[in-house]
């Protein structure tokens, strides 16, 4: 009768633990649904926002090469541009003075700087 006994305060002690347990998990396992309605929420707003911007990453795909191209041209056109500057006059003349360019800037317009308005 001894051995029942302690048989049945062992499977009390082991009940109280397994409801314990389950209290838990099911604590858990709400916690984790309020989350993953969150995440589901959080989803569906990232996914309304690339689909917005779907258009704009579709045109930068498709238009990538053409767009290169046109930054390659420009680039040269930029060179180029900067070449036939480099090659006026004015340019020549503010930058031969041992190349203080701030020098030649106050003598151009040295007459402008003391003046008060």
């Amino acid at each position: 009768m001894a051995d029942a006994a302690k048989d049945q305060a062992d499977y009390q002690a082991t009940l109280l633990k397994t409801q314990s347990d389950l209290a838990d998990a099911e604590s858990k396992h709400g916690d984790k649904e309020v989350e993953m309605k969150a995440t589901e929420a959080d989803k569906g707003s990232i996914a309304n926002y690339l689909a917005k911007i779907k258009p704009g990453c579709d045109f930068i795909a498709t238009n990538f090469v053409a767009r290169e191209g046109h930054r390659d041209s420009e680039s040269k056109a930029l060179a180029s541009s900067k070449k036939a500057l480099m090659e006026t006059p004015w340019y020549i003349a503010t930058h031969e003075m041992d190349g203080d360019h701030d020098k030649a800037y106050e003598q151009q317009i040295g007459q402008y700087l003391n003046k008060t308005f």
